[in-house]
């Protein structure tokens, strides 16, 4: 049994060492690496230059852009790493006859490897998804109209008319619902006059983002991530206002009834008298006379704001899979012979 599996890893090491050498060790396929290396040195020095931009501040701010949260400025940095970590490689490789321990050496080419394999793959699907936004920029604008109705402004409005009357025949606070009602609307008025605004440019503005994809598809996925981030900045900004009202209510209630009760005393370690508790009881019903109609409010923007996320996490997993491609390339594979790795004497003098 123990020959048996010694004899199906050695069947697994030749047969991956020999898909490695085939994709880009062969002669004839020597020029799809420089190739890949060529558009990698493009992507290098725009990498490069984005990286030195959002690291400097902003005027008047004093806050670098890269603190900002998100995916397409980290993915400027991840990608700048790998390809930065090549030129390293290489001449660890050019080297390698220097003393460097055998599983060193090969632990280097797998890096190596890894990456461009990455790259590539990573490059080639972002390439392929220009051409297929560019010719369906109609379709996918009615998807995203269509998938993202739930909430667009119009639904929205609808949404705060319900809430203004009487939800699944739960009494709500009138004044208090009018009023948060009436903020709500004129937000979303607002940011209307925006997206009309805006609504003309969208074929060319989609159109436009869709040639990020020569940097790779993550790109792509990066910006759609960030993208839905800005254009649910409104639901976001009122789903933030309303949990800390929810939230400060909600401690206020707590700490009247605790009050009423006797479990806090004051800042001078008395006891709290009569006069303070009688207090306490009647901000304590106006507030839970409250709280119902700040927790509807609450709750139904708690799940616009989920359904929200739930959007980003699909593409955040997109993202994940092609991490993974880089790190499990990178991680597994630590067993190849020297015989198939011919010094990359080519991919070294096309590089510098």
């Amino acid at each position: 049994m123990k020959n048996q599996i010694i004899v199906n890893k050695n069947k697994i090491k030749k047969y991956l060492q020999q898909i490695v050498y085939n994709l880009y060790l062969k002669p004839k396929n020597l020029q799809f690496t420089q190739i890949i290396i060529l558009i990698s040195v493009l992507q290098k020095v725009f990498f490069t230059f984005a990286y030195k931009i959002i690291q400097k501040n902003l005027p008047y701010l004093q806050i670098s852009v890269y603190n900002v949260n998100s995916h397409f400025l980290r993915q400027i940095k991840f990608k700048l790493q790998v390809i930065q970590s090549w030129k390293i490689l290489l001449k660890i490789l050019k080297n390698k006859d220097q003393g460097y321990q055998y599983s060193f050496i090969l632990k280097i080419y797998m890096q190596l490897f890894s990456g461009i394999t990455y790259i590539a793959i990573d490059t080639i699907l972002g390439i392929l998804s220009i051409f297929f936004i560019v010719y369906n920029v109609s379709n996918i604008l009615g998807f995203i109209h269509q998938y993202f109705s739930g909430i667009h402004i119009d639904e929205l409005e609808k949404e705060v008319e319900w809430l203004m009357g009487d939800p699944a025949g739960l009494k709500t606070n009138k004044s208090l619902n009018k009023i948060m009602g009436f903020l709500i609307s004129k937000l979303f008025i607002l940011w209307n006059y925006f997206t009309t605004f805006g609504t003309p440019f969208e074929p060319y503005l989609v159109t436009f983002l869709s040639f990020f994809g020569f940097f790779g598809i993550s790109f792509v996925f990066c910006i759609i991530n960030d993208l839905i981030n800005i254009l649910t900045l409104h639901i976001y900004i009122i789903y933030k206002l309303l949990l800390i009202i929810y939230k400060e209510v909600m401690n206020l209630i707590i700490f009247f009834f605790k009050v009423m009760k006797g479990q806090i005393k004051q800042y001078n370690k008395k006891e709290i008298t009569w006069d303070q508790k009688v207090i306490s009881l009647i901000f304590f019903f106006f507030l839970v006379s409250m709280f119902p109609t700040i927790s509807v409010y609450y709750y139904s923007y708690l799940f616009i704001v989920l359904f929200v996320y739930m959007i980003k996490v699909n593409y955040i997993k997109l993202l994940f899979l092609f991490y993974f491609i880089y790190q499990s390339a990178n991680a597994q594979i630590n067993c190849l012979n020297f015989k198939y790795f011919p010094l990359l004497y080519d991919i070294i003098i096309f590089y510098k």
